[in-house]
């Protein structure tokens, strides 16, 4: 079980990665305008800066909620559902990101992307995570 929810955590940060790898080249090359939209200067910190926060907040409560989980597979259910919501959270701030780098050209909103993807990496499934708040042996 654990092994498949490291697949999907690790094929989300592929193609984020991916994705971004094309906007990129897309970009570098000249093959996509630029237009000023001076509202992505600010809509972008704040959508990445929510989505970690909702992504926090989120699976700061589906962890308190860890205890009432009384059965192996019910603990498995949960922590999947925990990790795989707060990766999707995420993953749409990430994304917000790279869909401004090539909306508008400015390389600049791959920063914020790059720092996204430090995020996401941070809160990648692990074994001793899920040992620790379901007290479960894998």
């Amino acid at each position: 079980m654990f092994k498949q929810l490291q697949l999907i955590f690790f094929a989300l940060l592929a193609g984020q990665v991916v994705f971004a790898g094309v906007v990129y080249y897309t970009i570098s090359q000249s093959l996509a305008q630029t237009s000023e939209m001076p509202m992505f200067t600010y809509l972008i910190p704040l959508v990445l800066l929510s989505a970690v926060a909702m992504s926090y907040f989120l699976n700061k409560q589906l962890k308190a909620q860890a205890s009432e989980q009384k059965t192996e597979d019910e603990k498995s259910i949960h922590y999947k559902r925990r990790v795989i919501l707060r990766a999707a959270i995420l993953e749409g701030g990430n994304l917000m990101a790279i869909i401004a780098v090539l909306i508008t050209g400015q390389m600049y909103f791959m920063l914020y992307f790059l720092l996204g993807i430090i995020i996401f990496y941070f809160f990648r499934p692990t074994e001793q995570e899920m040992q620790e708040d379901y007290q479960q042996i894998l």
